[in-house]
């Protein structure tokens, strides 16, 4: 899908684009990696980015945007995995492997997630290695260790999840 309108949002961990299409979002990534910023906002971009503001100052703990991502029937089986995760826990790629019943396994899924547009919407860092390390990020593992202490910090759960 080529956007029809794109917004950036400034976070404290980087510019993040936000891109639609038909009044769905169909990306948000770290703005180094894609690029539509000639493009105008529209009420969902500036949506997404009140949400993401929230997010980032802790009070928002499930984003509800229009959503629209394309791919395989296990791509999108595993986008809905990756939304269910809950704020401030994590998964391994070895566990959700299990559950998609895949035989190639975590492999697999590493690099299934690591094809998702829709960064922190869609909690792709909430997935860790099965011995809880960190590892594969598309917006870099500082990124996700960063995001994921900060769920830790707002979800009122004592603890590291390092």
């Amino acid at each position: 899908m080529t956007p029809d309108a794109s917004e950036i949002y400034t976070s404290e961990i980087g510019d993040l684009e936000i891109a639609s299409f038909e009044g769905k979002i169909i990306s948000c990534t770290f703005s180094a990696l894609y690029s539509a910023s000639n493009l105008t906002p529209n009420p969902t971009t500036n949506e997404a980015c009140k949400q993401l503001q929230a997010y980032f100052n802790g009070s928002l703990k499930k984003f509800d945007l229009p959503l629209a991502y394309v791919g395989s029937d296990l791509q999108l089986r595993l986008m809905k995995m990756l939304e269910a995760i809950p704020y401030g826990e994590t998964f391994s790629y070895q566990d959700m492997a299990k559950r998609l019943e895949l035989t190639s396994g975590s492999r697999a899924v590493g690099n299934l997630v690591g094809k998702n547009p829709l960064l922190i919407i869609i909690p792709c860092h909430r997935v860790l290695g099965s011995d809880g390390k960190i590892t594969g990020y598309a917006g870099g593992p500082d990124r996700k260790k960063w995001l994921l202490q900060h769920e830790l910090r707002f979800s009122h759960r004592a603890g590291t999840l390092f």
